[in-house]
């Protein structure tokens, strides 16, 4: 608010420096008498400690000024940008939680990864839900590479994650009860998982390159948890402290991040696993439900490691649409609610294009 103020004082100072300046305000809003501003009323008692009278100028003719606002020598209607740049400027390395907003608002990859543009934090913003996830992913990670997976040493990593992100007094008394009422069930849920399990991978990156039309692409993941199972298959699980997606997103390859890391696993993308079939793929959903804790499983008609490699080559399809410069990323292609913002819809003015008759 500040900087508005900041800005908005620059430009009133900057505008009233002109050798003939007129101000003027609304009498009436909508039929209703307006109520002047609080500005306004001190700028007429200033005057008037100055001995400034605010008279009408006789030569001035309100309607007319306004009138020409509406007259143009000669117009030109504006043309819907494409924000389509040269190939040589468009990524090639993508990890496998770019992919879902490159199908669903491809501009949100043209504004951070080609104009190099971050979204400012709105102003005195409040530790949110990104924090949240970040806080129990790295609880779970320092849990599970503990020899014992017991309630102690899983409220223990949480106490310890807890301070080393400084999470405020406030915000600590919201997030620690539902920490809590997961980690009962996290820890009955894990006793499940140990019965086949041989060793735990967690916060693992891996990648894979390939090549399209001569251009080298690099898919790249940091999985939350790979499980390496005792008949040498892998099971991959995503910790979720928002709405995991659904397995009709999962399928239509909207949200396809665990379906690219099978992908990964079963071409040998992760270096510390090898080449392995995939047999389970589980969104974990922290805090979710009465019990604190939900486990969704996606199913696959033919197995895991068929949608797998079916998702990569929809992603290989998609990258080479992308590889033609005539091809734009556009606003908003595929988001899931209309009524809910995209990252840099004020930047790419898709609403104003939209109420123009500009889709």
């Amino acid at each position: 608010p500040e900087r508005d103020i900041g800005l908005a004082a620059h430009d009133f100072e900057q505008g009233f420096g002109n050798a003939r300046v007129y101000l003027t305000s609304s009498q009436r809003i909508g039929g209703s008498p307006a109520t002047p501003s609080r500005w306004l009323l001190r700028l007429k008692t200033v005057l008037a400690a100055a001995g400034v009278t605010l008279t009408a100028d006789p030569d001035f003719d309100a309607l007319k000024l306004a009138a020409t606002l509406d007259h143009a020598d000669t117009m030109q209607a504006h043309t819907k940008p494409s924000f389509a740049p040269p190939i040589a400027a468009r990524p090639t390395r993508f990890s496998v939680t770019e992919i879902e907003k490159l199908i669903r608002n491809p501009y949100a990859i043209y504004a951070k990864r080609i104009l190099m543009l971050e979204p400012l934090e709105e102003f005195g913003k409040t530790q949110d839900a990104a924090l949240l996830g970040s806080v129990f992913h790295d609880a779970l990670a320092l849990w599970i590479n503990n020899d014992r997976h017991d309630l102690e040493n899983l409220l223990a990593a949480g106490q310890t994650v807890f301070d080393a992100y400084a999470i405020t007094a406030d915000t600590k008394r919201f997030w620690w009860p539902r920490y809590l009422r997961t980690a009962k069930w996290l820890v009955e849920q894990e006793q499940q998982f140990a019965k086949n399990t041989f060793h735990n991978f967690t916060e693992i990156n891996g990648s894979l390159k390939f090549v399209i039309d001569k251009t080298e692409f690099e898919l790249r993941a940091r999985a939350d948890r790979i499980d390496l199972l005792d008949d040498n298959t892998v099971r991959i699980i995503d910790y979720k402290t928002g709405t995991p997606p659904s397995q009709k997103q999962v399928d239509t390859f909207l949200s396809p991040q665990l379906t690219l890391e099978a992908a990964l696993v079963i071409n040998g993308g992760f270096k510390a696993i090898n080449a392995k079939a995939v047999t389970d793929l589980l969104y974990i959903h922290l805090g979710g439900g009465r019990k604190g804790l939900e486990i969704d499983s996606i199913s696959a008609k033919n197995g895991i490691d068929d949608l797998a490699t079916k998702h990569l080559g929809y992603l290989k399809a998609l990258l080479a649409h992308y590889l033609d410069p005539t091809v734009p990323y556009l606003p908003r292609l595929r988001v899931e609610k209309d009524a809910v913002d995209a990252e840099f819809d004020h930047l790419s003015r898709h609403l104003e294009w939209l109420l123009a008759g500009e889709t």
